[in-house]
């Protein structure tokens, strides 16, 4: 076998241009395996993070039976009461790998300025889960700017008398709403609106940071409360750009007429423990009598939007993988058949002294595998070269759906670096093999007089 090897390495030696064209043409394959999986495992972990964290589902979901279907339509049948809050927050007290969890609303509205009513979506969860969701390091890491606070404070930092909640951009614009509560003068007199068209009422909408939230409560009655916009926040998605309302549980309770809450978000300190959670939370859950069900983050019931971009991105980046496969694969069955013709003199001699096929098919196999070998170790270096530089050049793009330009980021992965890996040995062996294994079949004759013309 060392033999072998020697003679491979001097084919390779022997044919110094065409050995380098198609190194180079797998060492370029192998990088943009990297890099176009460093960009996946970039998505994947930006769409992870935003799922669990801002969009506040938690790695795991309790809801009242039906509840996922339900509870937002007959809220006082199908959504968790105050009982039921107390009941799963006493099951998940027991299990020692959650971070933190609550209660959290679901729910949608009107926001009046006075004179201009718009429609919201409303993310409540208790305040201390909302600071911690903005401080996690993760949030921090993942997102960066994307959930970053545009002005004044988070929720948490305000008495929750006052009803702080946070807006988005567009909706600020959409009420006139251009200040924040701790930028609103002190000491200034009340302006009546009068004519809402008046150039002096829109003075006075956009002096002060109160708003209405106007709602029919769980119980069917029509229901509203004041609330202070305290700070503005980022949607992340497009279509809760102007409609995204984040405020703390008990106002939304307050306004909806409830004790309850639309399900109970448990965020793991592990996730990769998610199974096995789950399944502890089930049993500590069952033995209460009552009937809940408990959904995983990325069940696509509860987070379709999640699902459906990771589909998406798994879909692009198996295009990708195969056009690369296949342009490797191309250019390695090109180089193995010229290699072949030029030594058509040399494989029939082999076989003419007593070598077997087999040994002779090796032999090519060992020496393209050789040649992957090296250009794989040169993938390395240029998918990691041009990770560096694509990342230092900070390039912005706006992905569909997200509300914000996000930066290009490589993110090394072990997994892409596995699968390109597989990839394109299986390709150069499989390529390599076919052609020496057709070259090798023919009858010795045959291939001496090819080898004289």
């Amino acid at each position: 076998m060392r033999g072998l090897f020697k003679i491979a390495l001097r084919n390779l030696m022997r044919s110094k241009r065409r050995t380098a064209a198609t190194g180079m043409a797998i060492a370029l394959g192998f990088a943009g395996f990297l890099i176009i999986g460093g960009f996946y495992e970039r998505v994947a972990r930006l769409l992870e993070v935003y799922t669990v964290y801002p969009l506040t589902s938690g790695h795991l979901q309790v809801y009242r039976r039906d509840g996922l279907r339900l509870a937002q339509i007959t809220p006082t049948t199908h959504a968790l009461d105050g009982e039921d809050l107390g009941i799963i927050k006493t099951a998940v007290q027991q299990m020692e790998n959650v971070e933190f969890s609550g209660g959290r609303i679901l729910g949608e509205g009107f926001v009046s300025n006075g004179c201009t009513m718009v429609p919201f979506i409303a993310i409540a969860t208790e305040p201390r889960i909302n600071r911690a969701i903005r401080d996690h390091p993760l949030v921090k890491r993942w997102l960066g700017t994307l959930m970053m606070v545009g002005k004044g404070r988070d929720i948490a930092a305000y008495d929750p008398v006052i009803g702080p909640i946070a807006i988005t951009p567009g909706m600020g614009r959409m009420l006139s709403k251009d200040l924040v509560y701790d930028q609103v003068p002190t000491g200034r007199p009340l302006v009546p609106l009068g004519d809402c068209q008046s150039p002096a009422s829109r003075n006075a909408l956009a002096l002060d940071a109160n708003v209405q939230l106007v709602a029919a409560a769980w119980d069917g009655i029509f229901s509203t409360t004041d609330a202070e916009i305290v700070t503005r926040t980022a949607a992340g998605q497009t279509d809760l750009e102007n409609t995204l309302v984040v405020a703390p549980l008990s106002l939304l309770q307050s306004l909806y007429h409830t004790e309850g809450a639309t399900s109970y978000s448990v965020w793991l300190k592990d996730p990769s423990k998610l199974k096995q959670d789950l399944a502890l939370l089930q049993g500590l859950l069952q033995r209460t009598g009552r009937t809940y069900e408990i959904f995983q983050w990325d069940d696509e019931r509860i987070n379709p939007y999640y699902v459906g971009q990771m589909k998406f991105m798994a879909v692009l980046f198996t295009f990708l993988a195969g056009v690369a496969s296949l342009v490797i694969m191309f250019s390695i069955f090109n180089s193995a058949t010229i290699a072949v013709i030029e030594r058509t003199k040399e494989i029939g001699m082999f076989r003419a002294i007593g070598f077997r096929r087999a040994y002779v098919e090796r032999l090519f196999v060992v020496e393209f595998f050789l040649l992957c070998l090296f250009a794989l170790l040169a993938g390395v270096l240029l998918g990691t070269v041009g990770a560096l530089i694509i990342n230092h050049l900070n390039l912005a793009y706006e992905p569909p759906s997200i509300a914000v330009p996000l930066t290009i980021v490589i993110v090394p992965s072990w997994k892409s670096a596995l699968a390109g890996t597989i990839i394109i040995t299986g390709a150069t062996l499989f390529a390599s093999f076919s052609v020496a294994r057709k070259a090798c079949r023919q009858q010795i004759t045959h291939i001496l007089n090819q080898a004289h013309r």
